[in-house]
């Protein structure tokens, strides 16, 4: 690699610019009256700074070692500098600013130096205060101004429709003849071997037979064109009955006004069919979404209906359950069900149960209780009187069948003392009972 020696310029130039340390400005000398403005970079040569590639480069070599690359540089100027900060490392003088004054303005700007008040401000010349102020005042170009909202792309051209078609078009017949033939389908399968014939093909797609696509004849009106664009799939062959029947309405309407169209061939060789579609999948509005319309419901529907006990069946339509809460809030009685659990001994040996609870009315009298006794069982469907069953010794005893509820349990307290048992509906009362049933205690 070779080293470029320069000229270096000449030695009475002006004082250090701004930017040049100020010691070094108060040891050089001092300049002459009279002094040129330096050379501009580019008309300078300097040791050890090549160019390569739009780049300004130093290399540097010292005695007995081999050539070493300082760096890359954005202008002359500053490659000179690195190669004398070289230089001076290893204790050797500089060669390409020697003098102060002759080093020219780097274009990037350089440390300040540490204030000092003692310092003596440095020196510089007309010249270099001139292109000072030219380099501060190149206007930066302001950036391209960048539009909000980029125009939407240009659509495709709409397809060339080139045929016009009349009442004499020969698929004109055949369109009439099978619409007439779908009448009195249900499906698409009876009419199959009558497209076939016709030219449509019907490509079977499923195990059962009324699946298969119907691809339309190559001269006919295109399918996507007449009634496809409409649906989101099975756009350019139909499978179903009412896609067909919606095709074949479409050509006989344009036989009926003349209207131009271009057939399946033209479509399967249009290339710009599928930019034409995509375009027109994106514009293509979304269906609004629509709420069903809820029947607000009479204010005295619910006051029609009769009242019925929770779990109560009306009809073959069982009622929901009410909430104890709504029960009470609407003034209705409720009765506590026993639980179907319970077996028949625990039902006699168990204490009677608390009365049912009812909401009270402040204007209405308190209800009164009705007493419950042991081992008296009411009436029921098969029976109209009160019964008695009393369990003792392994095995049931009955004190008879009597028409109140009083009675019975009498019944029971007498069967009790009979068998030298306590009374368990009277206490306390047994001459009563020994009175009322002198027939069974004896």
């Amino acid at each position: 690699m070779e080293d470029l020696q320069g000229t270096v310029g000449s030695p009475s130039a002006a004082a250090a610019p701004s930017w040049f340390p100020a010691e070094t400005a108060i040891e050089a000398a001092p300049a002459p009256v009279a002094v040129e403005a330096p050379l501009p970079p580019e008309e300078r040569t300097y040791e050890g700074v090549s160019r390569e590639e739009g780049m300004w480069v130093v290399d540097i070599k010292f005695d007995g070692e081999e050539i070493k690359r300082l760096g890359t540089y954005e202008n002359a100027g500053a490659a000179a500098w690195a190669y004398d900060a070289a230089r001076e490392e290893r204790g050797l003088p500089p060669v390409n600013f020697p003098l102060p004054g002759q080093a020219p303005a780097p274009t990037t700007e350089a440390p300040a130096p540490a204030e000092d008040a003692e310092a003596v401000p440095p020196v510089t010349t007309a010249a270099e205060d001139e292109r000072e102020q030219a380099h501060q005042s190149v206007a930066v170009p302001p950036a391209p101004e960048r539009s909000e909202a980029a125009p939407p792309p240009a659509l495709p051209a709409p397809a060339r429709k080139p045929h016009v078609a009349s009442a004499a078009s020969a698929w004109a017949g055949v369109c009439t003849d099978l619409l007439a033939a779908l009448e009195d389908q249900s499906g698409i399968v009876g009419i199959r071997d009558r497209l076939v014939s016709d030219g449509f093909r019907c490509v079977k797609v499923g195990p059962k037979p009324s699946e298969y696509h119907i691809s339309v004849p190559a001269t006919y009106p295109c399918y996507y064109d007449v009634a496809g664009k409409d649906y989101s799939a099975s756009q350019d062959m139909p499978r179903t009955k009412p896609q067909l029947v919606k095709y074949f309405e479409g050509c006989l309407d344009l036989a009926r006004t003349g209207g131009a169209y271009r057939t399946e061939a033209d479509r399967e060789a249009d290339e710009g069919e599928d930019a034409r579609r995509a375009a027109t999948k994106k514009l293509r509005p979304k269906p609004p979404v629509t709420t069903a319309a809820v029947e607000p419901v009479a204010p005295d529907a619910t006051a029609a209906r009769p009242e019925t006990a929770v779990g109560q069946r009306v009809g073959r339509a069982r009622t929901k359950p009410e909430r104890l809460t709504d029960l009470v809030d609407a003034g209705k009685t409720y009765a506590a069900r026993p639980s179907a659990s319970r077996t028949r001994n625990d039902a006699e040996e168990a204490p009677a149960p608390a009365p049912a609870t009812e909401p009270v009315d402040e204007d209405t009298p308190a209800p009164v209780s009705v007493p419950r006794f042991k081992h008296v069982y009411p009436p029921n469907k098969t029976r109209v009187s009160w019964t008695t069953c009393v369990h003792m010794g392994g095995g049931s005893v009955s004190a008879g069948s009597h028409a109140t509820q009083e009675a019975a349990a009498r019944a029971v307290d007498a069967m009790l003392l009979a068998h030298r048992k306590k009374a368990v509906n009277f206490p306390g009362d047994e001459e009563a009972t020994r009175a009322a049933f002198p027939d069974i205690i004896a």
